[in-house]
């Protein structure tokens, strides 16, 4: 089968009927002789192909409630899956994980934003990993993320570092290049020598948006003292045109932040946050199921979680939605009664 030169007709082996798939404009689909399934899409290989310095072309990708009614409607159940959430009292929910990239390849990536681009409000990055990778990779998961809409974010290591090293414009320079959504800010392990209207006025000129993170990586968990001062810096980066600050958490939820040296999360600090900034603004860092849980069994489902590893996302997002076992029994996160139930 000989493929256009912009989009190729893949079947599908169940029923084979014949659905349109964009294809990305980076890949070599000269002759292809892959089945694919709906929604799928051809991985892309890059030799032989010159990579432009500014940014790839973003694909685009048609699998969306279309897709899903095409799908449907091929099937003996017309109930979706959407609909039976609905049907069983699970409310709709906007985004509100931001999920972590900690270095996957661009296959793995994509597959993840194929399942679950929808619960993704934004999607960080790896930490400096990035700036190792192979480029073309980089660029070809921001590419990815989107094409489904999903905002990308850097982690604010890479930041501290840039600044330490006399160098944020050049950092600033290449996020904008690559695609970047936003920027994550912070003094985890380094003193910022900036006033944060600078810092923030630099990035909007390179159409970059800006988030800060509060909380120092190597100094234990918050106390009365440094809470106060990160609350501080929070507002003050605000002020200066921050769209959010996220709580620092590290990579494991004990002894940092809000989390004494056993994993407990303090909640009278949690609340702290969340009555300076709002559940809309104040982000918590997550990286682990009992964090996970934690923040979700305190705060309920509108509770912003970030640093969730992509394939711990539908986890949190069924227990979000009270699906889980533990969640269930929760109040504040199991289901509504559907009202046909209660009516009867």
């Amino acid at each position: 089968m000989t493929a256009p030169q912009e989009q190729v007709n893949a079947y599908s082996i169940a029923d084979c009927n014949v659905l349109r798939i964009e294809t990305y404009l980076y890949s070599v689909p000269q002759v292809l002789n892959t089945l694919f399934w709906p929604g799928s899409r051809h991985p892309g290989p890059f030799h032989n192909r010159q990579v432009p310095r500014n940014r790839f072309p973003t694909p685009k990708v048609q699998y969306d409630q279309q897709m899903e009614d095409v799908v449907m409607s091929k099937t003996s159940n017309r109930v979706s899956t959407r609909e039976y959430l609905r049907l069983i009292g699970v409310p709709d929910l906007q985004p509100l994980t931001s999920p972590f990239d900690p270095g996957y390849d661009p296959v793995t990536l994509e597959g993840h934003l194929e399942q679950s681009a929808h619960l993704m409000s934004t999607l960080k990055i790896s930490m400096a990993c990035w700036q190792i990778a192979n480029e073309a990779a980089t660029r070809r998961k921001i590419a990815a993320a989107q094409a489904h809409n999903v905002p990308t974010v850097t982690g604010g290591g890479p930041f501290e570092v840039a600044v330490a090293q006399g160098q944020l414009e050049a950092y600033l320079d290449l996020c904008a290049d690559l695609g970047v959504t936003r920027i994550e800010c912070g003094e985890g392990f380094t003193e910022l020598p900036l006033k944060p209207q600078a810092i923030v006025q630099m990035a909007h000129e390179r159409g970059l948006a800006v988030q800060y993170e509060m909380g120092k990586k190597h100094e234990g968990p918050f106390t009365e003292e440094s809470l106060e001062d990160a609350i501080a810096r929070g507002h003050r980066w605000l002020a200066a045109g921050a769209v959010q600050v996220v709580v620092e958490a590290r990579e494991s939820a004990c002894g940092v932040g809000m989390f004494d040296s056993e994993g407990k999360l303090n909640v009278a600090f949690a609340d702290r946050f969340a009555q300076e900034f709002g559940l809309d603004v104040a982000v918590f860092e997550a990286p682990n199921k009992p964090s996970q849980f934690a923040f979700l069994e305190h705060f309920g489902p509108h509770v912003h979680l970030c640093n969730v590893r992509l394939e711990e996302l539908l986890r949190v997002e069924i227990f979000r939605r009270g699906l889980h076992s533990d969640a269930f029994a929760m109040p504040n996160l199991r289901p509504t009664q559907p009202i046909s139930e209660t009516s009867s």
